[in-house]
């Protein structure tokens, strides 16, 4: 008895769920990258000081901080205070002390694909009494926005100022 075999093309539909999915798209894993890098910062003995940090990653990573190489954690020092949002994470010290905290922080973003991504910032602290004066002056008029800052002092200082219409 001979059997004959006929070959025809199949095609096959596979259909799944991932929560991950976007427009049918499947989002493949991918290394943590830094978005938002830390700024350098100088403060005022026992002031305060925040640093922001934001990370992208597939899966999300999971975003911390160091200092000289440690991992900080708020159960070790109170000073320190962390605070996750989404996507990243905020590193606030508080009083910030001159001997104990002039040193380089680093934003560790890890999600175990590829090495970890890290942004560096250093914050330089300086004693109370050194710092004479600022003087902000904003004038408007029909044509635009015009400003004016006038520093005098020590140390010198960093603003970022953001003009919106």
């Amino acid at each position: 008895m001979s059997h004959m075999v006929t070959w025809a093309r199949y095609w096959l539909h596979v259909g799944f769920s991932c929560p991950d999915c976007k427009l049918g798209r499947v989002i493949f894993p991918d290394a943590p990258k830094i978005t938002l890098a830390p700024r350098d910062q100088l403060v005022v003995d026992n002031g305060f000081v925040s640093f922001f940090c934001k990370a992208s990653g597939n899966p999300a990573p999971d975003v911390y901080w160091r200092k000289g190489g440690k991992r900080i954690t708020t159960a070790r020092n109170q000073r320190y205070m962390t605070i996750n949002m989404p996507h990243g994470s905020v590193l606030r010290v508080e009083p910030v002390k001159a001997k104990k905290d002039d040193s380089i922080l680093e934003c560790v973003a890890d999600n175990g694909i590829g090495e970890p991504a890290v942004a560096t910032a250093k914050l330089d602290v300086y004693p109370e009494g050194q710092c004479e004066s600022l003087l902000l002056i904003m004038t408007f008029s029909n044509e635009g926005c015009s400003l004016e800052i006038v520093l005098d002092g020590f140390p010198f200082f960093s603003i970022w100022i953001s003009l919106y219409k």
